[in-house]
């Protein structure tokens, strides 16, 4: 389906695994439904789908890998079912995506995962000017693959790019959750 003009997609719970580049530059799409039996987002699945403007990523979704949502310039809104099982969040996940102003990532990204990458990669929202909010809902910092906070925001010219984004914040649940992500070497620059 790759770069055809569908604009509809409707991937049934019976589809069971991982999809892979399957809708890459789908222009045109503008609807999609992920069915409860997809365990991963692949490499460049809905890479420059530029119509795309929401998502809802199913609770049994546990990895989300690099450039999935790449490109997706009309992306303005990204949800995660309650109880998501989501663990990882791969790098360039949503370069790019410059209508995304806000976006809550679950709890389970800071449960630690026996034999499993657990945590955000970097650059993850590179090139997202206008991303204002990032709301973190796990007390534990998520692990952020032996870099720091400002990784997952650089641009480009590797520059933090939060600091350029008018009242950018990032949210955690509780006060105890902030004074864990504070405490935490790699979130160091958080407040």
């Amino acid at each position: 389906f790759a770069k055809t003009n569908i604009a509809k997609v409707v991937i049934p719970d019976s589809v069971t695994g991982s999809i892979h580049s399957t809708f890459m530059g789908c222009i045109n799409l503008t609807d999609v439904t992920i069915g409860s039996g997809i365990t991963e987002l692949n490499h460049m699945v809905f890479k420059g789908c530029t119509s795309l403007e929401s998502i809802v990523i199913p609770k049994t979704v546990l990895e989300i890998e690099e450039c999935v949502f790449a490109d997706c310039a009309s992306l303005s809104n990204v949800e995660f079912e309650e109880g998501s099982q989501l663990r990882f969040i791969w790098m360039d996940t949503f370069s790019n995506c410059t209508s995304l102003k806000r976006i809550v990532l679950p709890a389970s990204l800071g449960v630690p995962q026996s034999g499993y990458a657990s945590g955000l990669g970097t650059i993850l929202f590179k090139g997202c000017t206008n991303l204002t909010s990032v709301y973190l809902l796990s007390d534990t910092p998520p692990v952020i693959n032996d870099f720091t906070y400002t990784d997952i925001f650089k641009d480009d010219n590797n520059y933090p790019f939060p600091y350029t984004n008018d009242g950018f914040k990032i949210y955690v649940p509780s006060e105890a959750a902030k004074t864990a992500y504070l405490g935490n070497e790699l979130w160091e620059i958080m407040e």
